[in-house]
């Protein structure tokens, strides 16, 4: 894909008629951590975060905790969501605020509170949970 791009002078996929754009590709990890301890995940997955949504490939990642998750994949998540009551700290390293670390107040019953921000907005959101909200 990159050399097409180049040979046709152009940084991304947008740029390309509709019919030669290749499919999107989303790259799904759940629990980043393990993965983090694998030689070359960090390399790759900071050129997927960097580079990959100019050529169709968007990385989405899950976390208990961002103790030991990398500030240079963090630097370049576009949209960063906080699900439940947050440590202050990780709240703060997501750009969430204080209001992703206070208790939400109380509604319908089995939904989940969370946070969520990017680049352009920030705020709340509700989603069905399928258990009880502590």
């Amino acid at each position: 894909m990159l050399l097409q791009l180049a040979a046709q002078g152009l940084s991304r996929i947008e740029d390309l008629p509709q019919l030669q754009r290749p499919p999107r590709i989303l790259v799904c990890i759940d629990e980043l951590q393990p993965v983090l301890q694998l030689p070359q995940a960090l390399p790759a997955l900071d050129s997927i975060a960097a580079r990959g949504r100019s050529l169709g490939i968007h990385l989405m990642v899950t976390s208990q905790s961002l103790a030991g998750f990398p500030r240079t994949l963090l630097t370049n998540f576009t949209l960063r969501v906080g699900i439940g009551r947050l440590d202050p700290i990780d709240a703060a390293q997501l750009g969430l605020g204080k209001s992703a670390t206070q208790a939400p107040p109380q509604s319908l019953d089995n939904w989940q509170h969370a946070v969520f921000c990017s680049a352009n907005s920030s705020g709340n959101f509700r989603f069905p949970s399928g258990g009880l909200v502590q």
